[in-house]
């Protein structure tokens, strides 16, 4: 995914509001949806209250 930015004497701006989170797991068996969930609302409440975020996994075996 590719975020456009432009830096300014403020921060950056960001002008796509999507945003793609993944986690990487050795085994995909451990990964668990319920755990990466809370970690998304908690991003969501804290860092990133506007964007859309999409949650995937990754492991060794999309390498």
């Amino acid at each position: 995914m590719v975020t456009v930015a432009t830096v300014t004497e403020k921060g950056m701006r960001f002008y796509n509001r999507t945003s793609e989170l993944a986690e990487v797991k050795r085994q995909k068996k451990n990964f668990k949806p319920v755990l990466l969930a809370s970690k998304v609302e908690h991003l969501k409440n804290k860092l990133l209250p506007n964007y859309q975020i999409d949650m995937v996994c990754l492991s060794l075996e999309d390498m």
